[in-house]
């Protein structure tokens, strides 16, 4: 029984990696990833869950802090200091100045 069962995942793994194939020929990379989610398995931990890193370089695999560690990342790069208002006036000035000389 054991045998006749990795016969048959043996076949069903060839089945998939033809299938894989076609769509690479094909450039259909939606049926890639069907193959490759199938594989993988629907409730594959691993597809869910892929580590990050902290600051200092410590690997976060818990769903919670990699949560922490995206919302502290996304404030720090998002709420950066409103850009110096002259750089900004002295474009305003090139431009009008290189329109003027353009009429």
């Amino acid at each position: 029984m054991k045998e006749r069962s990795g016969n048959d995942k043996k076949k069903w793994h060839q089945h998939l990696g033809k299938e894989a194939q076609e769509g690479a020929d094909k450039n259909d990379s939606k049926m890639l990833f069907q193959i490759a989610k199938e594989v993988a398995g629907r409730n594959s931990e691993s597809y869910r869950i892929i580590p990050i890193l902290r600051k200092n370089g410590e690997l976060l695999v818990a769903k919670e802090a990699q949560n922490e560690r995206q919302v502290e990342h996304f404030k720090e790069v998002l709420n950066q200091p409103i850009q110096n208002n002259n750089s900004l006036e002295v474009t305003i000035t090139l431009m009008s100045l290189s329109l003027t000389l353009l009429r």
